[in-house]
């Protein structure tokens, strides 16, 4: 067991459809060469190790550690971690975007010569879409680069975000909210649509108390401000064809003004 700082994946294909897990929010990649399964790993986000794009040890007790899978030693194939922006090669316990080369990668897409070129690149490694790190000989996924949210330089992952405003107040329906990014005037913003527990009515709720309690936590815990915090019915946060909740649809459905009806503060 390992202790390491961060977590959440979202997966379907290399367009990414999300996942939301629970407490063990990493997934790993399928990559054939791996060895053994995955084992928890502890990681540290002290000092906000993470929001600046490291994962370093963490002791199990730590508060801001967050609990993550590894997924095992490549073997029989070569696995980089790489800046997504440069393609600089990066240190162990650097995180970056995964990108993978071996015999049991193909070659790129029948017929498909433009999507080749963006998702295998030149040299014929094929980039995830995963943001991960090695500790210790293993890769560690801690998300979806296209799900990163960036606000002042500083990384945010919505599965962490998402965790906090669910713990944050009990009519809050666990595992079944998005927290996403969108465009504003001086910067991303940062939105969380969340569905309300279905033992109770929206109308019962006190949701500008409950965005009180979300915005605060989330405050807290990530030093983020949070640009708007709607309550939803159940059942109205759109789920990929997987169960998943489905971040991108539900961003899509926001800028839409879908929820404009529903319970903001």
């Amino acid at each position: 067991e390992v202790l390491a700082a961060h977590v959440g994946d979202d997966r379907q294909d290399h367009d990414g459809e999300q996942d939301a897990d629970g407490e063990h929010r990493a997934g790993c990649p399928a990559l054939p060469g791996e060895d053994a399964g995955p084992a928890e790993v502890v990681v540290e986000s002290a000092g906000d190790a993470l929001a600046e794009g490291k994962a370093l040890p963490a002791r199990p007790d730590d508060p801001r550690a967050v609990l993550l899978a590894g997924c095992g030693t490549p073997v029989g194939q070569e696995v980089l971690i790489v800046d997504p922006l440069s393609g600089a090669h990066l240190s162990e316990g650097e995180v970056g975007e995964i990108q993978v080369r071996g015999p049991n990668v193909g070659r790129g897409y029948w017929n498909r010569d433009e999507q080749t070129r963006r998702v295998f690149g030149r040299d014929g490694r094929l980039r995830t879409g995963d943001l991960g790190t090695v500790l210790d000989g293993q890769l560690i996924v801690t998300g979806r680069l296209k799900d990163l949210i960036v606000v002042d330089g500083r990384n945010h992952y919505p599965q962490d975000l998402e965790a906090t405003v669910q713990d944050a107040h009990p009519a809050v329906r666990r595992d079944r909210l998005a927290a996403f990014g969108v465009a504003g005037g001086s910067g991303e913003r940062v939105v969380v649509v969340a569905e309300h527990a279905r033992t109770t009515s929206l109308a019962e709720i006190d949701v500008p108390e409950l965005a009180r309690a979300v915005r605060a936590a989330v405050s807290g815990r990530h030093g983020l401000r949070l640009a708007d915090v709607l309550l939803v019915p159940p059942g109205t946060v759109p789920r990929t064809s997987s169960g998943k909740v489905s971040r991108a649809l539900t961003r899509e459905r926001y800028l839409a003004g879908v929820y404009a009806a529903g319970g903001a503060a």
